[in-house]
């Protein structure tokens, strides 16, 4: 992914690892892109028919 963007994610010290400011600003989005994920999720399944019981 850091290849695809140009820009490193992480910075890597010794065994550790922080994310950069590119990192920090990709994991707003990816939040918010779950977040909206569970809301479709959540609006479709509203719109499924309720199973028939016999």
């Amino acid at each position: 992914l850091e290849d695809e963007l140009g820009v490193p994610l992480f910075e890597r010290l010794g065994k550790r690892v922080i994310l950069t400011e590119a990192g920090v600003q990709l994991q707003l989005y990816a939040a918010k892109i779950l977040a909206l994920t569970e809301e479709a999720k959540d609006a479709v399944g509203c719109l499924r028919e309720p199973k028939k019981t016999p």
